[in-house]
């Protein structure tokens, strides 16, 4: 399986799961994005938007992660982050397809996200030739009432490919 092959099943993925999704221009090249909304009595009555970022690379690295960790927070803050903090927020799933991973992407990818004010971020990378979805498995305490259930999307965005 290819980049763009698994592109196109994540977009299914994701539309199964409640998303709407197009082909966004980042300033770092042409994404698949999936965005949904979903409020609960048990998150303290808010809402959370989550943007589930897909961009295809060839060779996943640190820098690469940054990169587009930093557009895909930018896009959902400028799309749907203006009252953030009021009942309100922003959830990232930024994640490239790869055919390889770099060490140090590795590294990046399963270390504690950083914290932003009423926007969480959970990066993901899906490695194509080892047949991997790496991302962050520890525990999450900065918005922990949202964890278990942006654990689920991204399993259901973005599983573990078939290796070549």
């Amino acid at each position: 399986m290819n980049a763009e092959e698994y592109l196109r099943a994540a977009g299914r993925r994701l539309q199964d799961d409640g998303s709407e999704v197009s082909r966004v221009a980042l300033p770092g090249g042409t994404a698949l994005v999936g965005y949904q909304s979903k409020f609960r009595i048990l998150w303290l009555a808010t809402k959370v938007h989550l943007f589930t970022v897909l961009y295809p690379t060839e060779v996943a690295t640190d820098a690469q992660l940054a990169a587009i960790s930093r557009d895909a927070v930018g896009y959902a803050k400028a799309t749907k982050g203006t009252l953030r903090g009021l009942q309100s927020g922003v959830a990232i799933i930024p994640a490239l397809v790869a055919q390889s991973v770099t060490e140090q992407a590795r590294a990046a990818v399963t270390a504690r996200p950083k914290k932003e004010f009423a926007a969480f971020l959970l990066p993901a990378i899906v490695d194509l030739g080892s047949g991997q979805t790496l991302s962050y498995q520890g525990p999450i305490v900065w918005g922990a009432m949202y964890a278990s259930w942006l654990r689920a999307r991204l399993s259901v965005a973005l599983p573990a490919p078939v290796p070549r």
